[in-house]
């Protein structure tokens, strides 16, 4: 098996991160290990990217 996640898989991811962003979960419910094999890191990163689009940060850095 390649280390390069399909394409399903990454729907998968961001579908998972939109789910979580409805339910109110935090991002750390984050499913991949980012510190894994290649796969669940590109995979964390789809996740987290998705979850960032819907759920985008409150910090303001500006003061």
């Amino acid at each position: 098996m390649s280390d390069e996640p399909t394409d399903a898989e990454r729907r998968l991811a961001r579908r998972t991160a939109r789910i979580a962003v409805r339910n109110g979960r935090p991002v750390s419910v984050c499913p991949y290990d980012p510190n894994g094999a290649t796969r669940h890191r590109l995979l964390a990163l789809e996740f987290v990217r998705e979850y960032r689009r819907h759920q985008p940060s409150t910090t303001d850095y500006t003061t």
